[in-house]
């Protein structure tokens, strides 16, 4: 009777270790959703310190498809404190803050001493004015390397 359970136990796995095996060519991407439809993407150095995240919005989901990728700025910055405090990111690196625009892409660039904090937007002309669609925005720190 145990050796009947073992076996039906051990055939159920076999699916899930073969499903597993199926991707694992691929490169692996850990995400946690740290607002509904805002992901965030960490990356690790060698020694398993966050590097670098990302926030970006979730376009699909089991409820449907987003097709608006637009982030709002107050939450980036509501987000952005609560992953990295000011203290972790440092003082603020007086005239180090750039933006450039190439195309309709634009980046906001805000250095620390520990971090570099980029926010990247979509720009297009509405009425003869430039708006910007901040749509990812990343967290990169200075003394770690990514692997």
């Amino acid at each position: 009777m145990k050796v009947g359970v073992i076996c039906v136990g051990l055939l159920l796995c076999i699916p899930a270790i073969s499903q597993s095996d199926r991707f694992s060519h691929y490169k692996h991407v850990e995400a946690y959703e740290v607002r509904p439809d805002i992901l965030m993407l960490p990356r690790y150095s060698k020694d398993g310190q966050v590097c670098e995240i990302a926030l970006q919005k979730r376009l699909y989901s089991s409820d449907g498809f987003y097709s608006d990728p637009t982030l709002e700025r107050a939450e980036i910055n509501k987000v952005i404190d609560e992953l990295v405090s000011s203290t972790e990111r440092g003082e603020k690196v007086k005239g180090k803050d750039m933006i450039l625009q190439s195309g309709s892409g634009m980046s906001m660039n805000t250095e620390n001493e520990n971090v570099s904090i980029v926010i990247y937007s979509d720009s297009s002309q509405h009425q003869g004015q430039t708006v910007a669609r901040d749509v990812v925005a990343t967290i990169t720190w200075k003394h770690r390397t990514c692997q």
